[in-house]
């Protein structure tokens, strides 16, 4: 009887592979969009070098892609991940824009080495 009840709890085949391939594409969607959003927001709030902030980020963002997979594997509300992961993108993509916009006005530093 065990058996039985976890084979009729078990998720379908579709619901599986929607689950991966919204942790692969949409998390790497959604992590390159944060690997260039970071590096605007850093320049803009702190006056970092955008180069190296972006360099940093390219670094980190392999961790943040192992979460995002993580996540939306373990999660149990998958369409609510899903719209999650939507929103963010889209708010992250606004933000890029606007910081962006934002820091085109200001004039750049360039560094001397010598």
């Amino acid at each position: 009887m065990m058996l039985k009840d976890k084979i009729a709890n078990a998720p379908s085949k579709l619901t599986v592979s929607y689950r991966v391939l919204l942790a692969t594409v949409g998390g790497f969607i959604l992590t390159l969009i944060f690997t260039v959003f970071m590096p605007e927001l850093f320049l803009w709030s702190f006056g970092w070098n955008k180069a190296t902030s972006l360099m940093w980020m390219m670094l980190l963002s392999f961790g943040v892609y192992c979460g995002l997979i993580m996540w939306i594997i373990a999660t149990r509300k998958l369409l609510k991940t899903s719209l999650i992961l939507l929103l963010c993108g889209i708010a992250l993509t606004i933000g890029f824009t606007q910081l962006q916009s934002h820091n085109s006005n200001q004039p750049t530093s360039t560094e001397v080495t010598s």
